[in-house]
């Protein structure tokens, strides 16, 4: 038997890599980009602009 939750939460951490990859490749490509040359500052960039955009603080945590 296969519960939907646990394959949701087997998920979540290639989810993460994924999203720790593409803050690493934007901040490798920041002569295009312009938002930092380390993924935490790419990170806090687009942070402050999902809060200039939406009033809210971003949900996703590095």
């Amino acid at each position: 038997m296969v519960i939907a939750e646990d394959r949701w939460f087997r998920t979540v951490p290639c989810d993460k890599q994924r999203v720790h990859a593409m803050f690493e490749w934007i901040a490798a490509n920041d002569a295009v980009y312009g938002l930092g040359d380390t993924p935490l500052k790419v990170y806090q960039r687009w942070t402050e602009q999902v809060l200039a955009e939406t009033g809210t603080t971003a949900t996703l945590a590095p």
